[in-house]
């Protein structure tokens, strides 16, 4: 199964419906195939500087790792040398910090990522969560 250009855009609109209900900050929000090419880019026209390159770098670190951002923020804790290296060689970007999410379909395989740069990364990723739900629930 993949990530449709559909369920992607309703995926973004979901998360910046989330954002907004929580009063966040502008955001920039990239969803991510499995392959790590961009389905959709949404950026909040107040959306600081430099937010898209953030967000997709959250998400293709979501995908290079298999796991979700906040799991690699606590990895790259114990392992800060091992992360550093993986930032100067993923294209894309390496950022392991909350606001990354994976995307798996009803058979748990991943088809892409969501991230999300704007706010902190707690709140980025409480976005992406309400959103994801919001989302699926509708589809």
């Amino acid at each position: 199964m993949t990530l449709t250009l559909a369920e992607a855009q309703t995926m973004a609109a979901a998360v910046q419906a989330a954002a907004e209900a929580r009063a966040l900050h502008p955001l920039a929000i990239v969803v991510l195939d499995a392959g790590g090419h961009d389905l959709v880019v949404l950026r909040s026209e107040r959306a600081g500087f430099h937010r898209v390159g953030i967000a997709r770098g959250k998400a293709t670190s979501c995908l290079g790792m298999g796991l979700d951002g906040a799991d690699l923020a606590d990895r790259a804790k114990a392992a800060p040398a091992f992360y550093a290296a993986l930032a100067a060689t993923l294209i894309g970007g390496m950022l392991p910090m909350p606001g990354g999410v994976l995307l798996r379909d009803a058979t748990g395989l991943v088809v892409g990522a969501v991230g999300v740069s704007g706010d902190t990364g707690a709140n980025d990723d409480l976005a992406i969560r309400d959103g994801v739900v919001a989302a699926r629930a509708t589809s």
